[in-house]
């Protein structure tokens, strides 16, 4: 976006591997002073893997383990599970920096620490998750909507290494709601419209 752009502003609602493109181009927009950026007012996060998806984790440990058999077949496995895009393995840990995974084996069974990208000061975030259950239940806990955990959805870490990964945000859970779900379920949609309204009533008092 140019300054002579009709665009007062740029609301971003970005869902699953999205989110983790928009935290991306923010980071590096504001490294490079894009003008476009400073128009960001808002950015919606929903189900984003911002600490990595369990599945995707799951499928690089299964593949790392079949390919250390000696027998041809299972090695045959390992390697065609191997066979998912960069962009798929990237969501294992929520990279989105180029000096996350410069240089980086992807198919070497490791967790590293993302490097942390920078965040506009001035955008409100807010951040939305789905559980398959309760949010409080241990399934919910460990499976979450089916891809993504709640606790990767708020970019939250027992690592101190890993603190204070996402910006501050409000959130909020939707029960018994899964991950390709949280894009045209009516309640998070009200939940989006809410958090809206109430932004705009900020702005003006």
């Amino acid at each position: 976006l140019h300054h002579s752009s009709p665009f007062a502003e740029l609301n971003i609602v970005a869902h699953s591997m999205g989110g983790l493109v928009t935290r991306s181009a923010c980071h590096y927009a504001l490294e490079a002073g894009h003008g476009w950026i400073e128009r960001v007012a808002r950015v919606f996060l929903l189900g984003v893997p911002s600490r990595g998806a369990p599945l995707e984790f799951f499928a690089h440990v299964t593949a790392f383990t079949l390919e250390q058999i000696w027998n041809p077949w299972t090695r045959i496995i390992g390697r065609a599970i191997n066979l998912r895009s960069a962009g798929i393995k990237d969501l294992r840990h929520g990279f989105v920096l180029d000096e996350d995974w410069r240089n980086y084996d992807l198919d070497r069974l490791a967790y590293p620490v993302p490097a942390r990208a920078r965040s506009p000061h001035f955008v409100r975030w807010y951040v939305a998750f789905g559980t398959l259950g309760m949010p409080a239940s241990v399934g919910a806990k460990l499976i979450g909507d089916g891809l993504v955990r709640s606790a990767s959805a708020q970019g939250a870490s027992l690592d101190p290494r890993e603190r204070e990964l996402l910006p501050p945000a409000q959130v909020a859970s939707f029960a018994r709601t899964g991950h390709l779900a949280l894009m045209n379920d009516p309640a998070v949609l009200d939940q989006l419209l809410d958090w809206w309204q109430v932004a705009e009533e900020d702005t003006l008092s």
